[in-house]
């Protein structure tokens, strides 16, 4: 339901000029990041991430014009989950590289052992 949210703000925004345009581009980023975190494609979301930041700061310069607010609040929301959701997939990811590097150090002493009676 929130992507689909964001997703309809963005094509209703994409095309207006300052803060709402941007703020429908970050919403576009963020859903790409989301997509390749879930691809575990880590140096496509840091560069999202650059990307993303630049956005927001321009986005963010000046204060929200009062006929914004609605729209920025909506946005806000919907960009705050989405978060919510690429952190949870980074913490997934996380705990599964972790728990296979321990699982590498246990290893480690069955493999010498190992070559030593190779040897």
């Amino acid at each position: 339901m929130m992507l689909e949210r964001a997703e309809i703000f963005r094509e209703a925004n994409e095309r207006v000029p300052g803060p709402p345009g941007l703020l429908a581009a970050v919403i576009g980023i963020t859903s790409d990041m989301l997509a390749a975190a879930r691809a575990h494609e880590w140096a496509s979301v840091t560069a999202d991430e650059a990307r993303r930041r630049a956005m927001l700061d321009q986005c963010f310069a000046e204060p929200v014009k009062p006929e914004y607010s609605e729209v920025f609040a909506e946005a806000l929301a919907v960009l705050l989950h989405m978060n919510e959701e690429l952190t949870a997939v980074l913490m997934a990811a996380r705990k599964t590289i972790a728990e296979e590097g321990n699982q590498a150090l246990k290893n480690g002493p069955k493999l010498a052992h190992y070559l030593e009676v190779q040897s």
